[in-house]
């Protein structure tokens, strides 16, 4: 029997909930029926057993910072919900507080102080607006005529523009309307989500890092949803800390929800790109932008930037994040800021509320204004949208990160096509520590007064704090199970069998260090995942009792898994570059790969495998390597090739010789002790023999090893076929090209 989607959504999975905190899955007696038995261990023992504490900062670029804010009993705090407010969230008992609980903690919330009105004066008198008003008098008073500067007529004119300016870009904190808006979202998350849960070590540290470097914070995100700025928000409001500013385009036509964002701290940016990120016409706009944000920052205002663009969320670094994030960095280099506090942030959801992430909704929508918001709330208040989780990385010093990188910082770099194209003429590439040129995010033409070098810090500052808010960012159930069914069992797989696989893929992410966004029974997290993608996945029921599932085969459930299964690839990144790398080798020997028995023969040489690797990692984005600027490729080359090893694929052999590679003493004891030629090292007293040191490899042979060799293929074979057809449209396309198209 097979059932759609339409049937799953009343005939599926149904979580009830027991308590405030606890929730138990049960089954319609339809869809499970009491014949239906599913043989399998209910619990397995890696959960609660071991749980990795994810989100330190980076050894290398910050290693004062790393061994700050961090303590041994801090990973063992355990974990809580926001959303899980009770009798005992608040300093009162009584069955009239039991009833009256939410808007109690709420009103017992602290919320700081907003910035002061005189910040108004201190933006018209600062520098950068002076500066800002003498091309605009230039301009007003005529060609060839010397402007009267101290003009009354001139000046006021300059000031009503930047007055204007501000009016539409100025946020302000209200209290009341905060307390408000965390009062109905308490509520509205406790309808959608099961928990919205945060580490209480993690928040310790942030709670600490405002004290410890006296300065102010500034969060940086990844971007899922449209509500991760209130998200954000109503998590720091719950946890007792200052709520921050946030950058928001202006781009809605809702003028109520454009004011309730400014009262929530948004700064409504205008969408026009020609108003902020053009630097000739719109100089004003961008000085009054930048010293807003500075004296923001200077009165001790928290911020939030989200990295990524919410469509398409690819993992990319956003060209408008790296604009914010300069605005912090000019602040921090005029002087008018000691030191600022960075803090990457992952937010990860079981199910996306909003459609944001798809396509087909993205370009079908017809619907605007308030009958598009109307329609969004009434279709999200239909189910639950499972569990959040919000993770918060080890705060870092943004002067320390200066210091260190300003003397590692690399601006130059080889081009591409100068490091692939020996590969596809069929040349021999030997420079294997060369780098890739980034490419330049931030313009000239937006921050001029940046100079290049400092632009290329403000984006590897950007890709380092996405790699670190991508690492920190927890694996949820929903991402697992469309995972496996993508990757590993695409024409389908029964229910206990999914169950197993579920159990081991969560046992490779905790040993990998990253961490999973759910806990409990086996059997209830695999249903519930079933229920959050009923729409993507067809069941059956297969005598004598398992349940068969398969994903459907229509555009949209594809990408709806494509989407979900996204973060699973930061685990195995690494072993899927090397994997890819190991396959290209098998094909350019053998032309394809036949079957596991005939390849067991095939040597692989390491220095041809780090080759591969190495052109493999040019390829691809460094987002997707999850490889930060101060870690060089290369590095990333060997430590591909031994977590091969580390997992079983790859064997190390070691080919006859006369001598074993260790036998050092007889070469040694062989050679004549003569003298030499000053510069002539070969009789140094190094063991290392250039021959003997060569490492090969071998595909390994034991049972686990054919299945792990082509899941971790799979995970890059829609990016690397999209290459790969992109290469073939280039190489058919004839019309002529004129200039830089």
């Amino acid at each position: 029997m097979a059932l759609e989607g339409g049937d799953c959504r009343s005939q599926s999975v149904q979580l009830e909930r027991r308590g405030n905190e606890k929730y138990k899955v049960k089954t319609n007696s339809r869809l499970f029926r009491p014949g239906v038995n599913l043989s399998v261990e209910p619990v397995t023992p890696f959960f609660g057993k071991y749980r990795p504490f994810i989100g330190r900062c980076c050894q290398t670029c910050t290693p004062e910072s790393w061994g700050l804010l961090y303590h041994n009993h801090i990973p063992s705090l355990g974990f809580h919900s926001v959303t899980c407010v009770t009798e005992k969230s608040t300093r009162y008992r009584g069955w009239l507080v039991r009833r009256l609980c939410y808007f109690i903690f709420i009103r017992g919330r602290k919320v700081y102080p907003d910035a002061p009105h005189e910040i108004i004066e201190k933006i018209l008198k600062s520098k950068r607006i002076q500066e800002a008003m003498l091309p605009r008098t230039f301009q007003e008073s005529g060609q060839g005529e010397v402007p009267d500067l101290a003009s009354p007529k001139l000046m006021e004119s300059s000031r009503r523009t930047a007055l204007r300016i501000l009016g539409k870009i100025r946020a302000v904190i209200s209290p009341f309307v905060l307390r408000l808006t965390c009062w109905v979202l308490l509520r509205l998350f406790n309808r959608l989500f099961l928990n919205v849960q945060v580490h209480q070590g993690q928040v310790d540290m942030v709670r600490n890092a405002t004290q410890q470097y006296k300065a102010p914070l500034v969060f940086l995100s990844t971007h899922k949803s449209c509500l991760d700025h209130l998200l954000l928000s109503f998590v720091l409001f719950c946890l007792g800390l200052r709520v921050p500013y946030f950058g928001c385009w202006d781009s809605t036509g809702l003028t109520a929800l454009r004011v309730l964002l400014r009262r929530l701290g948004g700064i409504c940016v205008a969408d026009c790109p020609g108003e902020f990120k053009s630097s000739q016409v719109n100089t004003m706009y961008r000085a009054v932008l930048n010293s807003y944000v500075e004296e923001l920052l200077q009165d001790g205002q928290h911020l939030h930037i989200c990295l990524e663009d919410l469509f398409p969320n690819s993992g990319h670094l956003s060209p408008d994040a790296v604009e914010w994030l300069a605005l912090v960095f000019n602040s921090f280099l005029s002087g008018s800021l000691s030191d600022v506090a960075l803090v990457p942030v992952g937010i990860s959801y079981d199910y996306i509320l909003d459609d944001s992430h798809r396509e087909e909704t993205k370009s079908t929508s017809g619907c605007s204004g308030w009958w598009a918001v109307l329609h969004s709330a009434l279709r999200i208040l239909q189910r639950r949208s499972g569990c959040v989780r919000v993770d918060f990385g080890q705060p870092f010093s943004l002067k320390e990160y200066v210091k260190t990188e300003s003397f590692s910082l690399r601006t130059a770099g080889s081009l591409l096509e100068e490091l692939l194209l020996p590969a596809v003429l069929g040349q021999r590439f030997d420079c294997l520590d060369c780098e890739k040129s980034q490419t330049q995010i931030l313009k000239s033409t937006v921050f001029p007064e940046l100079q290049e070098r400092e632009r290329f810090l403000v984006a590897n500052l950007g890709r380092h704090t996405l790699c670190s808010a991508t690492s920190s960012s927890a694996i949820m159930s929903t991402s697992v199970f469309s995972c496996l069914l993508l990757h590993k069992h695409r024409e389908g797989v029964f229910f206990s069998q999914l169950m197993r696989d579920f159990s081991w893929l969560i046992e490779e992410i905790l040993f990998r260090n990253f961490d999973v966004g759910f806990s409990g029974t086996l059997r209830d997290v695999v249903l519930h995942a079933l229920y959050l993608l009923q729409n993507c996945v067809t069941l059956r029921f297969i005598p004598p009792g398992d349940l068969f599932i398969a994903p459907r085969k229509t555009r949209q459930a594809a990408l709806e898994l494509a989407f979900y299964s996204r973060a699973i690839l930061p685990v195995f990144v690494s072993e899927a570059v090397g994997a890819c790398a190991v396959n290209a080798m098998l094909v350019e020997t053998s032309n394809y790969v036949k079957n596991w028995e005939s390849d067991f023969d095939i040597v692989l040489q390491q220095e041809q495998l780090h080759l591969k690797v190495l052109q493999l990692c040019h390829l691809l984005p460094s987002e997707v390597l999850l490889l930060p600027a101060c870690q060089q490729t290369f590095c990333f080359c060997h430590d591909a090739v031994d977590k091969l090893v580390q997992c079983g694929i790859l064997n190390m052999e070691e080919m006859e010789r006369d001598r074993p590679a260790c036998d050092a003493w007889r070469k040694k004891m062989s050679e004549h002790l003569l003298w030499k030629a000053t510069g002539d090292y070969s009789d140094s007293d190094s063991d290392y023999d250039a021959e003997a040191g060569k490492r090969f490899f071998k595909l390994s042979q034991s049972s686990r090893s054919p299945w792990m060799f082509c899941f971790l293929c799979s995970l890059l074979r829609p990016l690397l076929k999209a290459f790969a057809e992109a290469a073939v449209f280039l190489g058919q396309f004839k019309a002529p090209v004129e200039g830089k198209e």
